[in-house]
């Protein structure tokens, strides 16, 4: 019929009702009114949590989907396609970055730098975690949950930057660096880092996290292009060598071999079992992620480390399945426990976005799952990381925030005098 002619436009014809993208940055949109007219076309964009791209030959938004790597233990490398790395070396290496020349996406550049612990040569730790992203460098570093360096400068959370594309805030037991284009690095300033980036990477990266191209084999591409024979080859190739040159001269001690009858007691439910029970506390994740990776991890853990790394080993499973939105409720007052500051309580579900001085109100509008975390009583917020009377609270100055306890040592001069400018402002105000 006539009516269903549709509209003609450069010699092309469109179909009554159809759509279409003018360019490959999805931001013009047209559109066939009716038969025998002409398009229409506005600017436009993809909708949250949607990505502009190809697929099939069609140019659309489409969901988006991501890839985890999560390093944790002394360390375990689980990389973006679900293949395993242990690798004790020392120094400093590349966990992820973009590897190509695809200029449309946003440069990043994630590295770890791992060290031994509890005098235990055999074994190494990630002690801090660097991201080079919009031309800033962000060091999340162990035991420091309420602050980073940003640009080597001590600066209080939250951080927020580059016209707030990107943000760095305490969430849960994590500190969590989220950018614009959907890269998410957190770090619970222990021993476990997550990196989590868009499918719009996919087969776009490179680093002990693998290229993200859906192909497990390949995880141990080297720098050169070439595969690396064993884990400690990839390793060692990833190291980044002007963060401290000196590092690989120490060698890492391998832990000896687990005798069958320790690996037998430690594969029971009363330790790493507990990860793969189908009865046991972290059932209800196993059809979303599986345990045996971190099963396997978990023995190796325990043969080196003994039984006092199990919480560790639970904790990393159980952090993967809460981010994957699987809510779990595994510890106790006398298995695992998390010991809580002044004016807090431990709680397995707590909202991912606390409620701070400067967003008191983030728990309402979170819509991220939630964590096993100390939250703060009832009338109390978080000023660092202590909960803290609302009237207690800081200063948020010139894009930093400052705790009423701040000391002024050690900070630039014009930090010092901001401060006792607000200092000022709060006595007269």
């Amino acid at each position: 019929p006539s009516s269903q002619c549709g509209c003609w436009e450069d010699s092309k014809h469109y179909p009554v009702g159809s759509e279409f993208w003018t360019d490959d940055t999805c931001s013009t949109k047209c559109r066939c009114p009716s038969a025998g007219g002409s398009l229409v076309c506005n600017s436009a964009s993809c909708a949250p949590g949607k990505y502009c791209g190809v697929t099939n030959g069609v140019l659309d938004c489409f969901d988006l989907t991501f890839g985890n790597c999560v390093t944790w233990g002394d360390p375990h490398y689980h990389t973006f396609d679900k293949e395993v790395h242990h690798f004790m070396g020392i120094c400093t290496y590349t966990l992820s970055k973009l590897c190509t020349n695809a200029t449309s996406l946003p440069y990043f550049n994630i590295e770890a730098k791992n060290e031994h612990r509890y005098g235990n040569p055999t074994v190494s730790y990630i002690q801090k975690v660097m991201v080079d992203v919009y031309d800033h460098k962000i060091t999340i570093v162990k035991n420091e949950p309420s602050r980073v360096l940003v640009d080597g400068i001590w600066t209080n959370l939250p951080v927020i930057l580059a016209n707030e594309s990107l943000t760095v805030k305490q969430s849960g037991r994590y500190v969590i660096l989220e950018t614009e284009f959907h890269l998410i690095v957190s770090y619970d300033t222990d021993h476990t880092v997550d990196v989590k980036i868009a499918t719009t990477y996919f087969n776009q990266t490179c680093g002990m996290c693998g290229n993200f191209n859906g192909i497990q084999h390949d995880d141990f591409m080297m720098p050169n292009k070439q595969l690396a024979q064993n884990s400690n080859q990839l390793g060692d190739s990833w190291m980044v060598e002007y963060e401290d040159p000196l590092c690989n001269t120490i060698v890492p001690t391998p832990p000896p071999p687990c005798p069958p009858e320790t690996e037998e007691l430690y594969s029971n439910n009363q330790f790493c079992g507990l990860l793969t029970s189908k009865d046991g506390p972290f059932k209800a994740c196993h059809p979303v992620i599986s345990p045996q990776h971190f099963f396997d991890s978990c023995i190796f853990d325990l043969c080196a480390l003994g039984a006092g790394s199990l919480c560790k080993a639970l904790e990393a499973y159980a952090d993967t399945c809460q981010r994957a939105g699987v809510t779990l409720a595994w510890r106790n007052s006398t298995f695992c426990p998390i010991p809580c500051p002044a004016n807090s309580h431990y709680n397995p579900c707590t909202s991912a976005c606390p409620a701070t001085c400067l967003d008191q109100s983030a728990p309402s509008d979170c819509n991220k799952p939630c964590t096993d975390a100390c939250e703060c009583d009832n009338g109390f917020v978080l000023s660092g990381h202590v909960c803290v009377p609302v009237s207690e609270c800081g200063c948020f100055y010139n894009g930093k925030y400052y705790q009423v306890s701040f000391a002024m040592f050690n900070y630039p001069l014009n930090n010092v005098i901001g401060f006792l400018e607000i200092v000022y402002w709060k006595t007269v105000n």
